[in-house]
C-alpha cells in the first residue's frame, strides 16, 4: 500500500505506516523545521510545502503516481488550532481550517482509504461535517476516540481518529457492513453514547482486537477503576506506574534538587523542536489503525 501524508510534521503517521508495512510515497508540510525532521528520516521522498498545490496533475507530473502507482491510502492531521481549546475555537470559520483542502486531494485521487486526526475539539465543532463529506463521496467511515495512555504513554491526550474506506462493492448506500464491525441498521452515531447497547458492542473484544487494542482500554472499563493515589482523587486513565515517580514542585515553588533547569540553554531549535512535538501524534496509536487498514485490505485482495 501506496501513502500521501498530509500535514505530515515530524512524521509520526510515516513512521506508524513504516511499522506497519505501509510505504509514504510523498510528503507535505509548511514548517521549515518539520521538513527539515523529514528529509533526514525519508531522504528519497518529495515533500510539498503547501497542500493547496497538491494535485493529481502535479502528483503525475512529478512521477508520485502513475497509471499503475496509485495512492492506497491518504492520511492526515489538519491543524488544530480552530477546534483546540487553547485557542479561540473558531471551527470552521478559522482561516487555518484546512479539512477543504484535504477533502479536495481525496475527491481528486480517490484512495481506498482515508485516516484523519485531531483534537477532541474537532468532534463538536467539524465532526459532522466532514463525515457528510465523505459519506457524499461514497465512504463509510467510523471514529474512535483513542488516548495516548491507550498505548502505555504517560499522559492522556484524546485525539479523534476517522476511518474512511470504499469501494466498488461497498458505499455508504448500501450500508453493507464490514466482517468484524458492528451492524447499526440506522447507520449508526458520530459520536458514542457509552450507556447504549450499542456502545456495548463497539467495545466488544472482537473489534478492539480488530484493532490490536486491548478490550478493556475502553472508557467504560476505566470508570470502575479505583482511584488512583496523588492524582487530584479523580479518575484520569492516566498510566498507574506514573504513581510510583516524584513529581516536581509546583508552579512559583523552588525547585527540588533533583530537577532539571527548567530553563533549557544551548539546545538547538529548542522552540521549533517543542512546537514539533506538541503538534505531533503518538504513531503508537496510528499504528494500531494502520495495521488494521493493511491486514484489511490483505484480506479483501
Amino acid at each position: 500500500m501506496r501513502m500521501l501524508d498530509l500535514f505530515s510534521g515530524i512524521g509520526g503517521f510515516s513512521l506508524a505506516a513504516h511499522w506497519a508495512g505501509i510505504k509514504t510515497v510523498a510528503f507535505c508540510e509548511i514548517d521549515p523545521y518539520c521538513r527539515q525532521v523529514l528529509s533526514r528520516h525519508w531522504p528519497q521522498v518529495p515533500i510539498y510545502k503547501d497542500v493547496r498545490e497538491i494535485t493529481r496533475e502535479r502528483l503525475e507530473k512529478d512521477g508520485v503516481i502513475d497509471d499503475d502507482r496509485t495512492i492506497g491510502l491518504i492520511c492526515g492531521g489538519p491543524p488544530c488550532q480552530p477546534f483546540s481549546v487553547a485557542g479561540k475555537k473558531r471551527g470552521i470559520n478559522d482561516e487555518r481550517h484546512l479539512w477543504p483542502e484535504m477533502y479536495r486531494i481525496v475527491r481528486e485521487l480517490r484512495p481506498p482509504w482515508v485516516l484523519i486526526e485531531n483534537v477532541v475539539g474537532f468532534v463538536k465543532l467539524a465532526l459532522d461535517l466532514i463525515i457528510d463529506d465523505l459519506e457524499n463521496e461514497d465512504y463509510e467511515t467510523r471514529t474512535f476516540i483513542i488516548p495516548a495512555c491507550a498505548v502505555g504513554a504517560p499522559h492522556r491526550r484524546d485525539r479523534v481518529w476517522i476511518v474512511a474506506h470504499t469501494s466498488r462493492e461497498l458505499s455508504h448506500r448500501s450500508r453493507q457492513t464490514r466482517q468484524g464491525w458492528p451492524e447499526y441498521p440506522d447507520g449508526g452515531e458520530t459520536v458514542a453514547d457509552t450507556k447504549s447497547e450499542r456502545w456495548e458492542k463497539f467495545n466488544s473484544p472482537t473489534v478492539n482486537e480488530r484493532l490490536g487494542l486491548d478490550p478493556g482500554s475502553g472508557d467504560q472499563e476505566r470508570s470502575f477503576r479505583q482511584t488512583q493515589r496523588r492524582m487530584g482523587r479523580s479518575t484520569d486513565g492516566l498510566s498507574d506506574w506514573l504513581d510510583g515517580h516524584r513529581w516536581p514542585a509546583a508552579f512559583g515553588s523552588v525547585q527540588h534538587d533533583w530537577e532539571p533547569p527548567r530553563v533549557a540553554t544551548g539546545v538547538t531549535n529548542r522552540v521549533p523542536r517543542l512546537k514539533a512535538l506538541g503538534n505531533a501524534i503518538v504513531p503508537q496509536v496510528a499504528y494500531q489503525i494502520l495495521r488494521a487498514i493493511r491486514e484489511a485490505t490483505e484480506k479483501d485482495a
